[in-house]
């Protein structure tokens, strides 16, 4: 720990580092100090990353509860079975697709395990997730409560919640749904601008606190790449989100979470007929696609076309590592904003 500290000083009075990078080394240095990690376990034997790999294939052969956590959407789990701790799962759009509502469907599934998710929302409050999050819930336990899916329930949307423009029996209903979704174990962050070294710090911080409880940081979300403040001088954009993207890509491995990382498009996808988005759509960097291990888009027609079906959505698969791409055909409830 002394040494790591002297290191730090040092790096600082030279001036040879900016204070991010300092900052950052630092904080994992430090975690390496924690977890009592040491040179010997920076190289894994090729035999015991073979036996991991039998082991894993003998408890799917046998039942056994498989790693990783399931998606919560069928349509989408036929192609994307599960998400691994160490990855990074882009989900991208333009504006007004869902893809906040499609990563946080991710973080309650994960948070349904028992396991923490952690959140970085740059762009919305905590209450203003937490009330998206309350009018779902509530019209899963009304749909429940009349045995019907939940997209033939009418009468109730989270625009009538937040106006309070509810009757008894929906009351009853709000305080059932917030009993269920209080319980989830997710954690949003109150900083509303951020630097790829206060995410790395506060990651490392949720999951040693996590660890000295004998519970496991599952998730993180951070909506979204392109708010993150930039540090770097005049490097220009799409560098610098290079420099964020593959600080991500190591904080996954290191820490062993999944990020769910939300991404805007740019306007190119908008010039063509097919509005459908595609993998060079993914604003200001190649990066983006070079350090995903999943990437997912967010496409409803209505959106461009008003004729449309409303609650027609697609979810496009481009990406995925040791796995199929495809697009799986969901639906969209604006009531809900799902």
């Amino acid at each position: 720990l002394i040494a790591a500290l002297q290191e730090a000083e040092k790096w600082a009075f030279e001036e040879s580092k900016d204070c991010d990078q300092i900052m950052a080394q630092l904080s994992v240095t430090i975690d390496g100090v924690a977890s009592g990690r040491n040179s010997a376990d920076d190289w894994q034997d090729w035999s015991d990353a073979i036996d991991n790999s039998v082991n894993r294939v003998r408890d799917a052969i046998e039942g056994k509860p498989l790693s990783g956590y399931p998606v919560h959407l069928a349509a989408l789990a036929k192609i994307v079975e599960r998400l691994e701790p160490g990855q990074v799962v882009v989900v991208a759009a333009r504006p007004a697709m869902g893809k906040t509502s499609l990563a946080m469907g991710f973080a309650r599934a994960i948070a349904q395990t028992g396991d923490i998710v952690g959140v970085f929302s740059l762009e919305m409050t905590g209450d203003q997730l937490a009330m998206g999050d309350l009018a779902r819930t509530t019209r899963r336990v009304i749909a429940d409560e009349q045995a019907m899916p939940i997209g033939a329930l009418t009468g109730f949307s989270a625009r009538d919640l937040a106006a309070g423009r509810i009757g008894d029996a929906d009351w009853r209903h709000v305080q059932t749904a917030a009993e269920i979704a209080a319980a989830l174990p997710i954690k949003v962050s109150r900083k509303k601008t951020v630097t790829i070294a206060d995410i790395e710090a506060d990651v490392r911080k949720l999951v040693r606190a996590a660890k000295a409880r004998d519970r496991k940081v599952g998730a993180i979300v951070i909506d979204y790449l392109q708010l993150i403040t930039m540090s770097g001088g005049n490097a220009n954009k799409a560098d610098k989100i290079g420099d964020v993207t593959r600080a991500i890509k190591n904080l996954a491995l290191s820490q062993g979470v999944v990020i769910i990382l939300l991404s805007q498009l740019n306007r190119q996808c908008e010039q063509r007929d097919d509005k459908r988005p595609r993998v060079p759509d993914l604003r200001d960097s190649g990066t983006i696609e070079q350090d995903a291990d999943l990437i997912i888009f967010c496409y409803r027609d209505i959106v461009y076309n008003p004729d449309g079906d409303p609650h027609a959505a697609e979810l496009g698969v481009a990406k995925q590592r040791n796995g199929m791409t495809g697009v799986a055909e969901v639906r969209w409830s604006g009531e809900s904003t799902e």
